[in-house]
């Protein structure tokens, strides 16, 4: 005997169309789905007409999931990954994801082109190259992008604007320091970085006897004892050299606090 489900009550919502089945399968329907097979109460289906008929409403659910998730641009692994993550199949996914990128829905190209564009003035290419990676752009796209961006340009923006907010604050030594480990971490290239804080050097302020003294009260807080000892300046005066301060006023701030 043929296996049959028989509709038995079906409600009518916004957007969508409740249909409960005597197999006590309740199942919301998308609208075009329940259109397109011309869904009716009492309507009898064999189990394969049944399955073709939830599979073709799965598909439609998840197609209109997709294109509401594409209302902001995503390549076609975010895209895979979303659905995945709603539960579709993996043959839906993927079914979706070609359809939509045969119809110019989904543009890895074009998506790495406004990403790098959108980021690149304040991200390094190896942080850029490492994002897009993980999105699964394919990395000749990948490629060809880093390529077309000019590092030393957008550095020659970025640098002198650290070294203003750094300006007055610490010591030359120190800004260079954390400029440098700053853009590393942006994801610029080391050989880049350098070339172009050389060329910003000059910018870099004398460093104020005030900040000395500011870091120097910090260290002096430490020591418990009312006088330092001899042992206690050279430490001092060792950690802030080592900080990039001038011996002079290493020095002078020393003897201004004994």
């Amino acid at each position: 005997m043929k296996m049959m489900n028989k509709i038995i009550l079906i409600k009518k919502f916004k957007t969508k169309y409740q249909v409960t089945f005597d197999n006590d399968q309740i199942i919301d329907f998308e609208p075009m789905i329940y259109t397109k097979h011309h869904l009716k109460l009492f309507q009898i289906f064999e189990k394969n007409e049944y399955d073709k008929l939830i599979e073709d409403n799965l598909y439609e659910r998840y197609k209109r999931l997709g294109l509401q998730r594409l209302k902001r641009m995503q390549t076609k692994k975010e895209l895979y990954d979303y659905l995945i993550d709603k539960e579709a199949s993996i043959k839906i996914a993927k079914q979706l994801v070609y359809e939509f990128n045969e119809k110019r829905y989904l543009d890895d190209d074009a998506y790495t082109k406004i990403y790098v564009q959108l980021h690149q003035d304040q991200k390094g290419p190896k942080y850029l190259e490492q994002q897009l990676i993980k999105k699964g752009v394919e990395k000749a796209i990948v490629d060809s992008y880093m390529q077309q961006i000019n590092e030393l340009d957008i550095l020659s923006n970025l640098i002198p604007k650290k070294i203003r907010l750094l300006n007055g604050k610490k010591s030359k030594k120190q800004i260079l320091i954390k400029i440098k480990t700053d853009l590393l971490r942006l994801g610029f290239h080391s050989n880049k970085i350098d070339e172009s804080i050389a060329l910003c050097q000059n910018d870099i302020e004398e460093v104020d006897i005030r900040i000395v003294e500011k870091y120097f009260l910090k260290l002096r807080a430490k020591i418990k004892s009312q006088e330092l000892s001899y042992e206690d300046k050279q430490k001092i005066f060792v950690k802030l050299y080592q900080k990039g301060f001038p011996q002079s006023l290493i020095t002078k701030v020393i003897e201004q606090n004994i």
